[in-house]
């Protein structure tokens, strides 16, 4: 969501910070990968998710099925930090946790920027999904980084 604010109303924002976050091409990439596995894992976070997040969840799916396939880049005015988690899990949950998933993930996150100069992505060889938890240091400096670059132009 955040990307797709920074996308229509980048007059409003001087950085953004995004945290390992999920892009609405994804889904079109992890079912060209498996197909299978991925309609497999739906059913099963469907089956086990509480009963008051299952109508919210199939919008969502619905949402990233009519979703374009290409990753539209960030504005290339925007300075921002990706924080992109690369761990495969010894046994992934989902898709998007094997070692295929992981490699699409970071493809994605990299799509999303338009500006090498100021837009960089962060690879995490050391943290899962939840790095705001693993490694909360690193999002108080990027933050910081984000500001100062503010200051200082």
């Amino acid at each position: 969501m955040a990307a797709e604010f920074a996308r229509n109303y980048p007059e409003q924002l001087r950085g953004l910070l995004l945290i390992d976050p999920a892009t609405f091409a994804q889904q079109h990439h992890f079912e060209k990968a498996d197909k299978a596995r991925v309609e497999q894992d739906n059913q099963m976070l469907i089956k086990y998710m509480p009963k008051s997040m299952v109508a919210d969840y199939k919008f969502l799916l619905a949402q990233l099925q009519s979703a374009p396939e290409e990753v539209l880049a960030l504005p290339n005015s925007i300075p921002t930090v990706i924080l992109t988690a690369s761990v495969e899990s010894k046994k992934p949950f989902v898709f998007s946790e094997t070692a295929f998933g992981r490699q699409i993930w970071i493809a994605l996150h990299k799509a999303l920027i338009s500006n090498p100069t100021i837009q960089k992505q962060h690879l995490l060889n050391s943290s899962g999904h939840n790095i705001h938890h693993e490694h909360p240091q690193l999002v108080v400096d990027s933050i910081y980084d984000l500001i100062t670059r503010q200051t200082v132009q």
